[in-house]
């Protein structure tokens, strides 16, 4: 059974996190992720995150790898797909929501990183008033 990181935003860049029970990588091994609305090697393509590792995604203990999501034109659950460096896909059950990112939501989102004591207005759209 597959997991993945539940959220990530059409702006690409965010790290995510494959998760594999039973451990389905090998230790050291290439890995390449692709995320889009096809489910195989015709989307866009995942970075490692790692310097010199270009789109070579490799996992540390067998059963997660760490990839950093490419830009999206359109938001929608879009569905990860993991192949090996021989090409033959390893996994594509899972699936992640990708959001459109707003002004709103960075707006939130740099007030809730300020201490509580600083003023800076509501740090929630659900906390919002018509004052």
């Amino acid at each position: 059974m597959a997991s993945v990181t539940d959220l990530v935003s059409t702006s690409g860049g965010e790290v995510a996190t494959l998760a594999e029970a039973p451990a389905t990588f090998v230790v050291g091994d290439d890995y390449y992720v692709y995320l889009g609305d096809s489910g195989d090697s015709t989307d866009p393509s995942c970075y490692s995150g790692v310097p010199g590792q270009g789109y070579a995604c490799r996992s540390t203990d067998g059963e997660t790898i760490v990839f950093v999501c490419p830009e999206f034109a359109a938001a929608g659950a879009k569905l990860v797909s993991v192949y090996d460096s021989l090409g033959a896909l390893v996994s594509s059950t899972a699936v992640m929501m990708v959001l459109r990112r707003s002004f709103s939501n960075s707006l939130y989102e740099m007030r809730g990183s300020w201490p509580d004591w600083y003023g800076v207005g509501p740090r929630d759209q659900m906390l919002e008033t018509d004052e």
